[in-house]
This record gives structure tokens, sequence and C-alpha cells, in this order.
């Protein structure tokens, strides 16, 4: 019963659409007027990388500091 409530047509269309949801959501440009705190810690920073951060954070339109 719970797998019937926890895996539908509904949850299969928009797993399919997924990609296509991102790519609409990204290039909806991020309100200048709601402030930005993003914490990121140091091994993140090394795992990832602080390139991908600062994009994140420019595309927001952020200011670091």
């Amino acid at each position: 019963m719970f797998a019937n409530h926890a895996l539908n047509d509904t949850m299969i269309d928009q797993s399919y659409r997924m990609l296509y949801n991102i790519n609409e959501v990204n290039a909806i440009p991020f309100p200048q007027e709601i402030p930005v705190l993003k914490l990121i810690s140091s091994q993140t920073g090394k795992k990832i990388g602080t390139e991908y951060q600062t994009n994140h954070l420019n595309r927001l339109g952020a200011k670091t500091y």
C-alpha cells in the first residue's frame, strides 16, 4: 500500500521532466531584494572547489566578502 502512494504516475512523470524543470528554474533570475547567506565548509571547498561556489553566488547576484 505504501509503494502505491510513494511511487505513482505523477512521480514517474516528474522524474522524466527533472532536467527540464531544473533548467527552467535556473533560467529564472534570483530576486535581488532577498538576502543570501551561504556558509561553505573548508572540506566542501576542497571537495568541489571554490569556482563552483563563486559561480553560484554570482548567479544569485550575491556579494562575496
